[in-house]
């Protein structure tokens, strides 16, 4: 893991989620929908917001390699 990957953020936005768990944003806005993956994404001031260590867990308790 380099030190941007390993560096912890605020991502806005679908698009920017999208990129960092390298699906399309379509995927991204599935996951919102559907209350059965646990996404850990949230709601903050209009726009959706996730944080990268919440999303790398998520991909890791779901088998997934992280981003």
């Amino acid at each position: 893991m380099n030190r941007q990957e390993e560096r912890e953020e605020w991502l806005r936005g679908v698009k920017a989620i999208a990129d960092f768990l390298g699906v399309s944003d379509r995927t991204v806005e599935r996951w919102i929908a559907t209350d059965e993956t646990d996404f850990p994404i949230y709601r903050c001031g209009g726009r959706w917001s996730a944080h990268t260590g919440d999303l790398r867990r998520w991909q890791r308790a779901r088998g997934r390699a992280a981003a």
